[in-house]
């Protein structure tokens, strides 16, 4: 057989290395990505089928009797044993479900979940966190700083990158927050670390191309809380973040699932009843007037009990005031209310937050 000519060959050739090429991109693009095992925060909030299954014991029923108690001393104590001893959000959220909740003893029930679900102590290592440098040889977050007092600094060094936590790599610091907050103070955690190798004068060593050396290390740490740590700039580090965002939706979710239902009045005045379906009110706002803001009366009044020898000023009561607080605070930012109601309750959460720390 009489060979091609050479430019026919040539041609073939270059179709051949075209077709090759396309072939091997092609099984390139589809190969699979690289999966990052990214950490999930957990539930806490039960689904309505495990609440439908879970069975309150003669002491939660005990504890939502003396709810609706007719003394409210013994209201208020069964509120105060429950913050003491939180029963657990399962429970909480079982005790919600009775239908012979009256509307105030649904109320106190709602700020046990709410201290449950958000103000739950969270562990925390006590540390600020960075990326490590391109030059590191490995992945993970760099120390950049110890806080005195928390568990990692007795462990931990700065510079260390810690990679893994109970086994899961760590890429970023959201990474670290929800597998170390999603835990209690107290629980201890498997953490993996590369920790730069340092000479006998404390010198970083580094090697032929001039990069630091690190070093493996596996240790066990004891959580601290996250509850009330400052970043390096002040800010509450454990005010936000992943598992507080989480928490939060959590708690929007239970408080319209267990919230009392609305009661519907009839109104006979046709003026009255023609300005509220217009959206006006009764008795205006007084957008000015703070200490006329019930959570306000109401804590003027506790304080003057306190004050007259009649109450008592428990930790219990200061936790369900910060509680109270928070929530105040939280609302104050709720994008639902205008700028002069969220004004309003800025001035109302300073006035709260003077009043329990005098």
């Amino acid at each position: 057989m009489a060979a091609p000519p050479r430019g026919r060959y040539a041609i073939s050739h270059v179709i051949g290395a075209v077709f090759a090429a396309c072939l091997a991109l092609t099984c390139a693009v589809a190969a699979p990505p690289v999966r990052i095992d990214t950490p999930s925060v957990p539930d806490l909030l039960p689904s309505p089928e495990v609440i439908e299954q879970f069975k309150l014991t003669d002491d939660h029923r005990r504890l939502v009797a003396a709810l609706a108690d007719p003394q409210w001393l013994t209201r208020e104590s069964a509120l105060e044993e429950i913050l003491r001893s939180p029963a657990g959000v399962a429970a909480l959220c079982a005790m919600l479900s009775e239908k012979s909740l009256t509307p105030e003893s649904r109320q106190r029930l709602l700020v046990a979940l709410r201290e449950e679900l958000i103000e739950s102590p969270r562990g925390a290592l006590g540390i600020s966190m960075g990326m490590p440098p391109e030059s590191a040889p490995t992945r993970g977050v760099e120390v950049t700083q110890l806080i005195t007092g928390m568990p990692a600094s007795k462990i931990l060094r700065l510079r260390d990158i810690i990679t893994h936590i109970e086994g899961r790599p760590i890429a970023v610091p959201d990474d670290l927050i929800v597998l170390v907050q999603s835990r209690r103070p107290g629980e201890e955690v498997a953490v993996r670390l590369s920790r730069p190798r340092r000479d006998e004068r404390g010198d970083l060593v580094r090697g032929a191309d001039d990069r630091v050396l690190y070093e493996e290390q596996d240790v066990r740490i004891q959580l601290g809380s996250a509850r009330g740590l400052l970043s390096p700039g002040g800010v509450r580090s454990a005010e936000s973040g992943p598992v507080r965002s989480k928490r939060l939706a959590e708690w929007a979710l239970a408080s319209q699932r267990y919230a009392p239902q609305a009661w519907r009045i009839a109104i006979k005045d046709p003026v009255l009843a023609a300005r509220l379906s217009t959206g006006g009110m009764a008795t205006p706002l007084d957008l000015q007037n703070v200490d006329g803001h019930e959570m306000i009366v109401s804590l003027r009044a506790d304080l003057a009990r306190i004050a007259a020898g009649s109450l008592a000023r428990t930790p219990e009561r200061e936790r369900l005031w910060q509680s109270q607080l928070r929530r105040l605070r939280d609302l104050s930012t709720s994008q639902s209310l205008s700028a002069d109601e969220r004004e309003h309750l800025g001035r109302v959460v300073e006035r709260y937050a003077q009043l329990i720390n005098q």
